[in-house]
């Protein structure tokens, strides 16, 4: 489970999104992917340490 301090390191609002875990965090991977026709599509798994920030164009 994420905690308190992790959670305060991420930020989303609908057009932007960033998220920054360390080591000492719970999660196994981020997963990076979208949907199309029903289908699920992985684009990226990566492993903590991690620093993203997504932003809608």
């Amino acid at each position: 489970m994420i905690d308190e301090q992790q959670l305060s390191r991420t930020k989303m609002s609908t057009e932007h999104l960033e998220v920054e875990l360390g080591e000492d965090c719970d999660v196994e991977e981020v997963v990076l992917g979208f949907r199309k026709g029903g289908e699920y599509y992985e684009l990226v798994v990566v492993e903590p340490p991690v620093k993203a920030e997504i932003r809608k164009r």
